[in-house]
């Protein structure tokens, strides 16, 4: 009988934990890994062993994406089980972490984004120089994998499992369906406690010229939001008995942001000569975050911004290399 068991790792960052969901079947499968730690490892060896499995039995690994706290320790499973790696396509660059031309690539992005958004530049060296600590720290060299791009079916005993690509808190996550039993594991896309931040993309997704964040993740949830599901396993957090309602809670919260954003233009923009850049609008939505967590603050201002631009409600333009907005006051 296939048999689903969460298994909880700790992360270094403020959420403290991620789940991982070892998949008991003749094709023993993990979905999501942690990061690289002596720790995480410990601890999901052990979770493995509870349920008479070794690490070295796992013969398939499904990433719900890329980001470090969910992908960081598939490349050492990999080695040692020989398992095989699965990642959506726009997330594959997020595993090459062990590169240093794409590390060096990544903070020049990552630079001309902070500088775009009007980030003194301490501040953004600050966040750079963490990020690719956490690149070296965090992540297991990938060398293989095998990429994803949505409706493809993995087979277990006792079911089968469809792909559905959800991008927006990241441009490859993906949530995983078992129809049969009304079962969503939802990665970061739905979380039962906060609400999952759409990750702007500093390296553009192969194929997208413009990738909107905000936009990507808005469609994501209409796109899941009518599953037939009684039970959502997410990234972090206990699973979620009530999907629909999670689902209209987090639109809501997004409708509510937008307007607080247009909120904040509009009182700190005195006249069509003056504007405020991403980091001006993120420092008072979110006022007592430190500097060094501003890259998250950042996308959810620029993803709000590019939503309140599409409908025509706020202007944008360049001053000194920063992007400045501007209210239409209609």
């Amino acid at each position: 009988m296939t048999t689903i068991h969460r298994i909880e790792v700790p992360i270094p960052f403020p959420l403290k934990s991620v789940n991982c969901y070892f998949v008991e079947d003749s094709i023993p499968t993990l979905i999501d890994t942690g990061v690289l730690s002596k720790e995480g490892f410990r601890l999901l060896k052990e979770g493995v062993m509870r349920t008479g499995n070794r690490i070295e039995d796992i013969k398939r690994i499904i990433l719900t994406h890329g980001h470090t706290d969910h992908s960081g320790l598939a490349g050492e499973l990999s080695s040692l089980s020989g398992a095989q790696v699965y990642i959506h396509c726009w997330d594959v660059n997020k595993t090459r972490r062990s590169d240093d031309g794409y590390i060096e690539e990544v903070k020049e992005n990552f630079s001309r984004y902070f500088k775009e958004a009007g980030l003194p530049r301490e501040v953004a060296e600050m966040i750079v120089a963490a990020v690719e600590d956490r690149y070296r720290r965090l992540v297991s060299p990938l060398p293989f994998h095998i990429p994803l791009k949505g409706g493809e079916v993995f087979r277990f005993d006792d079911f089968v499992m469809d792909v559905i690509h959800t991008p927006g808190h990241s441009a490859g996550s993906i949530c995983l369906l078992i129809r049969e039993r009304g079962i969503l594991f939802s990665g970061d896309t739905l979380l039962p406690r906060i609400t999952p931040n759409p990750i702007s993309e500093v390296l553009a997704p192969e194929g997208e010229k413009s990738y909107k964040a905000l936009e990507h993740f808005n469609r994501s949830l209409d796109r899941i939001g009518h599953l037939d599901v009684t039970l959502t396993y997410p990234g972090h957090g206990e699973p979620i008995k009530d999907h629909p309602r999670r689902v209209e809670e987090l639109k809501s919260h997004h409708r509510s942001r937008k307007n607080l954003v247009l909120n904040i233009l509009k009182n700190g923009c005195h006249g069509p000569e003056t504007g405020m850049t991403q980091y001006q609008i993120a420092k008072r939505l979110f006022v007592n975050k430190k500097e060094v967590e501003m890259f998250l603050c950042l996308s959810e201002v620029r993803a709000h911004l590019e939503i309140l631009e599409g409908e025509g409600l706020v202007e944008r333009s360049m001053l000194q290399d920063s992007f400045v907005y501007l209210p239409t006051f209609r």
